[in-house]
């Protein structure tokens, strides 16, 4: 099967499954809303964000025993890649065109946030809130999506291949023939007529 039908073939998932009420990520723990409200940055960590030095912001945070609050944030094109973004808000920041291969992004939160043409390959996204985030045009190559909550996110155009995806929300995200999913792994639960129903592609 070739990758624009099987491209084809998850974007009518996709479609299909905003109409039946979606799937439900097990276990994740931003399913619904922008989870625990993060605390501002210190001023010293806050110093080191408004430098652009992202890696050593969130190293601070780290040490000081809180998450890195980047709420909001232009980080267009920042390289910040293999960051320790854990628990991270990022809710809404600007991240169009940013490298952030192989960061850890474990429980971020990245609602609404706008990733078009990032570089998220390797990326750890386990139970990341990735909700009506703009993913345009990633590279999310061998990125690991399990339990995270995709829901009504923009994949049009993705790189998926891969990627790591059991338990992903995927309810009323969008995909079309340019989104890529050869050799990804996703085993997609889908409320039908009452049961639930395994879906696996890929």
């Amino acid at each position: 099967m070739s990758g624009t039908t099987l491209a084809l073939g998850i974007a009518a998932t996709l479609a299909g499954l905003a109409a039946l009420g979606g799937s439900r990520a097990t276990g994740g723990r931003n399913d619904e809303g922008d989870g625990p409200e993060t605390p501002p940055n210190s001023p010293e960590v806050q110093a080191l964000v408004d430098a652009g030095n992202i890696r050593r912001a969130a190293r601070a945070a780290r040490s000081q025993g809180g998450r890195l609050n980047l709420r909001g944030a232009d980080l267009r094109g920042l390289n910040i890649g293999d960051a320790y973004l854990i628990g991270a808000n990022l809710q809404g920041a600007n991240l169009q065109g940013a490298n952030l291969r192989i960061a850890d992004l474990l429980s971020a939160n990245l609602q609404d946030t706008n990733l078009q043409n990032a570089n998220l390959q390797a990326t750890d996204l386990r139970n990341a809130n990735l909700r009506g985030a703009d993913l345009r045009s990633a590279s999310l190559l061998g990125a690991d999506l399990r339990n995270a909550n995709l829901q009504g996110a923009d994949l049009r155009g993705a790189d998926f291949r891969g990627a790591h995806l059991p338990g992903a929300n995927l309810k009323g995200a969008q995909a079309d023939a340019n989104t890529q999913i050869s050799g990804t792994h996703w085993a997609i639960r889908v409320a039908l007529g009452g049961r639930r129903v395994l879906v696996k592609l890929g």
